[in-house]
């Protein structure tokens, strides 16, 4: 999921290869336009700007199809009912595309090909600039600090921190390596701090990260939710109200979790939303406000309510 702050927009993607997005106003019914945009399930959208024309309004697409694509929303296909297709190339990788992320238009993209695509964005095409193949395995995830550093983390249970700033045969300036127990799902920055990052894995933890001292993590937050074999969902936590507070899903579990690291490894509050969460996004200029998705096809707005205790 995305959220266009300037144009009250919400984008939301996901099973089945489609595309929804809301035109949101207040105290009236979303308007939305719908429609299949991959082959496959969509792992990540996001709103980009790469005319630098405040008329336009692009969305740019990944999915495990093994292609990104480039959406100009304010032109409609002629030939089907939906947006105009700028572009779509499955040239990046040999494999899913599992996590897509874009700062000041450049591109990482992580894949089941075990590598992460470096990437800039222009209003015609993506142009890969760099191939990075350090993680032994499929990656799962990766984020831009800057247009030059990144995270990126998988089913090796490592995490890496790439400066493409650096000599290229050198392009792994730091690896946090058994990071989790299980394959780790993501490897978040902190939205202020340059040195933090956020991970979470299929062991249940939510572990913060000092990148100064990574011999061990500076809190480990143990998500809620069930053992279930036959179900192992991927959950990724976000970073809430300025960074200080964290959201968490768990598996099998309707429960959102909210934790204050600096207070402690446990829970501080949560609330029931009565279906499993299944992505959790953060916005707004200091991250006080939330939006989740769920199995179920509701999204839902959220806000924190503070009390202060006698």
């Amino acid at each position: 999921m995305d959220f266009n702050m300037k144009r009250s927009l919400l984008a939301a993607a996901g099973h089945g290869g489609r595309v929804v997005v809301f035109a949101i106003q207040k105290n009236e019914i979303p308007s939305q336009l719908s429609f299949k945009g991959h082959s496959g399930w969509i792992s990540s959208c996001c709103f980009v700007n790469p005319s630098k024309s405040q008329e336009k309004n692009f969305l740019l697409t990944s999915s495990n199809d093994g292609r990104v694509s480039l959406w100009d929303l304010s032109k409609e296909c002629t030939i089907e009912a939906k947006p105009l297709e700028v572009f779509s190339t499955d040239s990046l990788h040999n494999g899913g595309i599992f996590k897509m992320h874009e700062k000041d238009l450049r591109v990482v993209t992580a894949s089941k090909d075990g590598t992460v695509s470096y990437s800039q964005l222009t209003e015609t095409e993506i142009k890969e600039i760099h191939q990075f193949n350090k993680h032994e395995g499929v990656v799962k995830y990766v984020q831009l600090r800057d247009s030059n550093v990144f995270a990126s983390c998988g089913n090796d249970c490592t995490i890496r921190i790439f400066d493409v700033r650096e000599n290229p045969s050198s392009l792994h300036n730091m690896v946090i390596e058994n990071a989790h127990e299980s394959p780790i799902n993501s490897a978040q920055w902190h939205p202020t701090n340059e040195f933090e990052v956020m991970s979470s894995s299929f062991d249940a933890h939510t572990k913060i990260w000092d990148l100064r001292n990574p011999s061990k993590p500076v809190s480990c937050m143990v998500a809620h939710g069930k053992k279930d074999p036959k179900r192992n969902a991927i959950h990724i936590p976000a970073y809430f109200c300025k960074g200080n507070s964290v959201l968490a899903t768990g598996n099998s579990s309707s429960l959102i979790s909210l934790f204050n690291p600096a207070k402690g490894n446990d829970a501080v509050s949560g609330c029931d939303i009565g279906s499993q969460p299944s992505c959790i996004k953060t916005f707004g200029e200091d991250l006080n406000m939330a939006v989740v998705a769920s199995g179920s096809g509701n999204i839902r707005f959220l806000s924190p309510i503070w009390k202060i205790k006698n």
